[in-house]
């Protein structure tokens, strides 16, 4: 039927459709050109040339990557990648705006390592000799496996969503934030509702012995300080003890030092690879004081890098894990007990951000 109508109109009115048969024709072959011109474009703007160099280029799952120090580390060290990875470069882009009166210019940027970027062939500063190193440029790039923990493990500073920084740069930072962050569609988190900790667990190789330690520090006071609470629930045979001590240490050293931290006599200092924690804790139920001194080493590449989540009105959860595998050994004294740590499997993980109103599902497997 279709077929007798097509030809009917063809020889009814021939001109017409030809016309009409003209036009869809060019309306196919356009679109066919333009999807191939497309699909060239998208090729050549994930083509590393333009990128900044070299063959492969890396991203994250939902953006840029956020620990390319730790990345560069991993590929160094990876037995398996050794001989493939000739190079590596990191790069960040951003949008810097020139604002004069009555104008405002937005210019792209791309920053990275000047030697880094060489190696990998970037045309952009191949060949330029004052584009080289800077002594912090060095340090980062050669950083040792301990100074990419340390970084990993940091502190961080509570979000200014309310206007209380004492410093005139944060201060208006947070003013600016503030319209859009405390609105009514969108309010600022308490502040009393921060808090980040440092978690350590431990299993004995029969499984008689595990232990939960963590050191929580929560929202700055007024004063500038912070409590913090070490915590230690010990398992022995099936039963569970819980220890702890709580103290109070100021904002500033505590971003400046940690993950070294002091919460009365118990101590947590990182050196290199290892954890050395010295712990003088007191039982919740019955007082009585357990004292001990425990190290954990972590497994050479056995990280996972930091990552954060960022909600409506400036609330934000962050999560890294140090030590996906590690080795205990140490000692703790309970009254007159002593108990022996040793080749226990560890782990070391550390949370961070806005948690009132926070329900956690634990689950093992």
């Amino acid at each position: 039927m279709i077929v007798r109508l097509a030809i009917r109109s063809l020889t009814t009115r021939p001109l017409r459709s030809a016309v009409l048969a003209a036009g869809f024709g060019l309306g196919i072959g356009v679109m066919v050109e333009l999807l191939g011109v497309g699909q060239v474009i998208l090729e050549q703007a994930h083509s590393p040339a333009l990128q900044g160099g070299g063959t492969v280029v890396v991203g994250g799952a939902f953006g840029p990557l956020d620990s390319a120090r730790f990345l560069l580390s991993q590929l160094s060290s990876s037995k398996r990648l050794r001989g493939q990875v000739v190079a590596a470069s990191p790069n960040r882009r951003a949008t810097v705006f020139l604002i004069k009166p009555g104008l405002a210019i937005a210019v792209s940027m791309r920053g990275g390592v000047p030697s880094l970027e060489k190696a990998v062939g970037d045309s952009e500063v191949s060949g330029r000799a004052e584009w080289r190193d800077a002594a912090t440029d060095a340090a980062w790039t050669n950083a040792l496996p301990g100074d990419v923990l340390r970084a990993m493990d940091r502190f961080h500073p509570v979000p200014d969503l309310w206007g209380n920084s004492s410093d005139s740069n944060q201060q208006s930072s947070a003013t600016s934030n503030q319209q859009s962050a405390t609105s009514p569609q969108q309010p600022a988190p308490s502040p009393k509702g921060w808090a980040e900790w440092l978690y350590f667990n431990g299993r004995s190789t029969d499984g008689r012995l595990r232990f939960y330690l963590s050191f929580i520090a929560g929202a700055v006071h007024a004063s500038g300080a912070r409590s913090i609470t070490a915590r230690l629930q010990l398992e022995r045979d099936g039963r569970s003890t819980n220890y702890s001590a709580a103290a109070e240490v100021d904002d500033r050293e505590l971003l400046a030092r940690a993950p070294d931290l002091d919460v009365g006599d118990t101590h947590v200092r990182l050196e290199g690879t290892r954890y050395t924690i010295t712990l003088a804790l007191r039982a919740e139920a019955s007082a009585t004081p357990v004292t001990g001194l425990l190290t954990l080493d972590a497994a050479p590449g056995r990280s996972l890098p930091p990552a954060a989540i960022h909600g409506a009105g400036g609330w934000v959860s962050g999560y890294v894990v140090p030590v996906l595998a590690g080795t205990f050994q140490g000692v703790l004294r309970i009254g007159g007990d002593t108990i022996r740590v040793e080749n226990a499997s560890g782990y070391h993980d550390h949370n961070w951000g806005f948690w009132e109103g926070v329900h956690w599902q634990w689950g093992q497997v």
